[in-house]
């Protein structure tokens, strides 16, 4: 558990490239039932992305594609830094 990626919503790196990183670590430690990945993913979160997916209501996400679309649509893109240092 120690080497689980982390993802906290305001380091540099966008939600995609942290979906990554997850992914690799999971595929490294051999894990390969989708109900698995759900559960460790929330260990994975910290700060308001956590708190954010903690407020989630019950049964709100069925699926791990569900849940990386959800992850990227409320942390992708718009709340990376390279996106707003474009914009302006």
């Amino acid at each position: 558990m120690k080497h689980l990626p982390r993802y906290n919503g305001e380091s540099g790196s966008s939600a995609e490239d942290h979906l990554q990183a997850f992914l690799d670590f999971a595929d490294n430690m051999n894990i390969e039932q989708e109900n698995v990945y759900t559960r460790l993913f929330v260990q994975y979160l910290e700060g308001n992305v956590r708190t954010w997916f903690r407020q989630l209501p019950a049964n709100y996400i069925r699926s791990w594609e569900e849940l990386t679309n959800v992850l990227k649509n409320q942390w992708g893109m718009k709340k990376d830094a390279l996106y707003f240092l474009t914009e302006f």
